[in-house]
């Protein structure tokens, strides 16, 4: 009995000891960042913080803390297990996504391991009861908590690369089955007309010759948007940010489309809000944005209007909508607007092989933008991109 009480005694004063190690790290939650972030800017072996501001590095670390001190109260090893796999999730998408390697990772995570053993060290100095069991209690569920983390970090991680993997090949293949669809059916076009111009009448040759140069115009056409989309794709494609006044959008949209909306019969209007004023970004790819986004509703709407609209968001966005009149988009579609060879199934007339707006959603993302889509069958659709004032990395 004497033995059985001493290993109770022993067991208790060991999780009161790791209780108040975690008091400890509470207490000093934000100074163990500040060092952690310190650790972590000097490292030269993790260069993609430079690229990340201090609060965007630091994210949920101090939430993350606030796991370790509740996992350290608990006598269960599951329960730290578990608490330490769901941030340790939640941070492994995160820093995937903000591009990290899979190296700088672990090297992030080894400095965060090294921050926290220095406080067990200051710990020890203030608590006389970390020693012998105790000591070795709390040093244990300290790694084993970290062990976790980095395991199931790593785990998010890789996973995180496994399905853009998967979702890259899947969209090449799609681009692969569109090119050969799309090429195959005019080069069909072109050898079929080209076989009418054995048949010696005068009547039917110019026609033929039409249909000749609108199948080589075409495939023209889709090979050079395969080669932007490539280049994208490949980060060939670079940002050269400079000031500019959204103003100058306008015009440029009115130059290359007004004309073209008017032989259709339809009406190409525009509102520009005054209060903005000069804007930072890439000029050339924006326009190609707004053009890119003006032909398509032109190209997929039969009769009505097409409203181009610039328009303040917030103090640190702004955006350019277009609306049309067309056939609209079925909700279960919506989604796959933005997918290469995409074309909306009552409109299949239309020109074009369903690459525009897979170019445009891509040069969005590099001007640091989002695109998003409303639609209504019979009444329309409204794209919207909504962009920073200031390019954050210019």
């Amino acid at each position: 009995m004497l033995n059985s009480t001493r290993s109770v005694a022993s067991s208790a004063e060991q999780q009161e000891v790791c209780a108040r190690f975690a008091s400890f790290l509470r207490a000093k939650k934000e100074q163990i960042c500040e060092t952690w972030l310190a650790e972590v800017r000097r490292d030269v072996g993790i260069p993609t913080t430079e690229e990340l501001s201090d609060p965007l590095l630091l994210d949920h670390v101090p939430r993350l803390l606030d796991s370790l001190c509740d996992a350290l109260a608990v006598h269960e090893v599951e329960a730290i297990s578990a608490a330490a796999e769901v941030d340790a999730r939640q941070h492994g998408t995160q820093r995937y996504r903000q591009g990290f390697r899979l190296d700088e990772l672990i090297r992030e995570l080894a400095n965060l391991r090294t921050v926290l053993i220095r406080c067990l060290g200051d710990f020890g100095v203030e608590e006389s009861r970390f020693i012998g069991n105790a000591q070795t209690s709390t040093t244990c569920r300290l790694h084993h908590f970290l062990d976790e983390f980095a395991r199931w970090s790593t785990v998010r991680f890789v996973h995180e690369q496994k399905d853009l993997l998967r979702r890259s090949n899947e969209s090449l293949l799609n681009v692969l089955r569109g090119v050969c669809h799309e090429l195959g059916n005019s080069l069909n076009a072109i050898g079929l007309s080209a076989e009418l111009l054995v048949i010696e009448r005068p009547s039917p040759v110019k026609e033929v010759k039409e249909g000749i140069r609108r199948g080589i115009q075409f495939m023209r056409r889709m090979l050079r948007d395969l080669q932007e989309l490539a280049d994208l794709a490949g980060g060939k494609i670079t940002v050269t940010a400079s000031p500019f006044a959204p103003s100058a959008l306008a015009a440029e949209v009115a130059s290359a489309y007004e004309a073209v909306a008017r032989a259709k019969g339809l009406q190409l209007s525009f509102t520009s809000d005054p209060t903005l004023s000069i804007l930072v970004t890439d000029e050339h790819r924006l326009k190609q944005v707004a053009l890119r986004l003006v032909s398509n509703a032109i190209n997929y709407t039969q009769s009505g209007e097409i409203k181009f609209e610039v328009r303040d968001v917030d103090a640190e966005r702004w955006g350019i909508a277009v609306s049309d009149t067309g056939a609209g988009i079925a909700p279960e579609f919506q989604k796959k607007v933005f997918e290469e060879f995409f074309r909306v199934a009552q409109t299949s007339g239309a020109e074009g092989a369903g690459l525009g707006l897979a170019i445009t959603i891509r040069l969005v993302q590099l001007l640091e933008g989002e695109a998003t889509l409303e639609s209504q069958p019979g009444k329309g659709t409204r794209v919207e991109v909504v962009l920073p004032k200031v390019f954050k990395s210019a």
